[in-house]
């Protein structure tokens, strides 16, 4: 299921037993085309869960990179709208893989 989701996206992904980290590599001036994928990506895992009485829970965002660039985003690049839900990136995040 998942795995076409992401290729059709061009997400890159992690699945674990009950964890998915999707993720894509981008230089600063197309992050919005990130957001875009990530968020269309996302929504579609969604549906197909939903279609299947699952729940997603989309918890966490963080963008890497230097202060620098991470300065160049502006505010509207870094919250990603995922369906009526807006997730605000974190300044730091669990990853369960170490």
């Amino acid at each position: 299921m998942s795995h076409r989701v992401f290729h059709k996206h061009q997400v890159c992904y992690h699945l674990y037993a009950d964890d998915k980290q999707a993720y894509v590599s981008v230089p600063v001036s197309d992050i919005s085309l990130a957001s875009y994928s990530l968020q269309n990506c996302i929504s579609d895992i969604s549906s197909w869960c939903s279609s299947r009485r699952l729940q997603l829970n989309v918890t966490e965002l963080i963008w890497f990179g230097s202060r620098q660039m991470i300065s160049k985003l502006s505010d509207c690049d870094l919250p990603l709208d995922i369906d009526t839900i807006v997730i605000h990136p974190a300044q730091s995040v669990c990853d369960l893989v170490s």
